[in-house]
């Protein structure tokens, strides 16, 4: 791939320089690495599972993500280089968005209330020992804390992202419960949010573990284009809808509804 003018780099997280430098001569790497021990590229690229890559174009643009390790001798993978190398690589991006079920359904979703607990945490939070979307998910089941929310619409879990404080790289609240038709009742530390009605891009994961399937689909959204969403996002209220499919935690199936003009 050399000779196409592909450029490989890889991106340690070491904190220890030491350590680091070790592993390069014990393992005799012998292309261009970087040490970011302040994690400002996982912040930067969204990067929540170790090792992903990453294939960027000429002009900066991420073309394709792959999440794990990738076996690069094989050939899906080869064709997908040699295609993005060459001048039918659009194509293949586009092809390749198709298989992984990324070509969501556009619908219009009346405004409806979410009661649940919420808390205000980010993307880049989230991928740190700090993150608080997981505890809030062990509050809501294993304490109960579902069950206590009156006037439920359905039996769904709902997950809201909303009062975003810019885009997916900026502060969020994050609003765990469900529809209800009322606020009446709500037991402390329960809140009730409105989603206001609008247009929604509609991605569903794959079938398999919550903490896998979701963010890795939340993953492949934040790096699609305009036009493969549908439209410009407007960052006011995203969410995610677990219903009978998400029986299993650990092989469900989630909708997740994305804002858009």
């Amino acid at each position: 791939m050399k000779a196409k003018g592909v450029t490989v780099i890889a991106v340690s997280v070491d904190v220890d320089e030491n350590a680091y430098r070790q592993f390069i001569k014990n393992h005799n790497v012998n292309l261009l690495t970087v040490r970011d021990p302040s994690g400002k590229t996982n912040a930067a690229y969204g990067t929540f599972k170790f090792p992903e890559s990453y294939i960027i174009d000429r002009k900066g643009i991420i073309q394709h993500k792959f999440l794990g390790a990738v076996d690069w001798t094989d050939q899906q993978v080869i064709d997908l280089l040699n295609g993005l190398s060459s001048q039918n690589g659009a194509e293949q991006l586009r092809k390749a968005e198709a298989d992984n079920s990324m070509s969501p359904k556009i619908v219009e979703q009346p405004e409806f209330l979410v009661a649940g607990i919420a808390v205000r945490t980010s993307n880049a939070k989230e991928m740190t020992a700090d993150g608080v979307i997981g505890k809030q998910w062990a509050r809501l089941l294993q304490e109960g804390t579902l069950a206590k929310i009156p006037n439920k619409a359905d039996a769904s879990i709902v997950a809201v992202y909303t009062d975003y404080a810019s885009d997916k790289d900026g502060e969020y609240t994050y609003l765990l419960g469900a529809r209800v038709t009322s606020e009446k009742g709500l037991p402390a530390g329960v809140i009730a949010k409105q989603i206001p009605a609008g247009k929604f891009a509609v991605f569903t994961t794959e079938k398999g573990p919550a903490s896998k399937v979701v963010p890795e689909t939340w993953v492949r959204i934040n790096s699609l284009p305009k036009s493969a969403m549908g439209g410009d996002r407007v960052y006011r209220a995203d969410y995610e809808v677990y219903d009978e499919r998400a029986r299993d935690p650990q092989n469900l199936q989630a909708d997740i509804y994305v804002g858009i003009r």
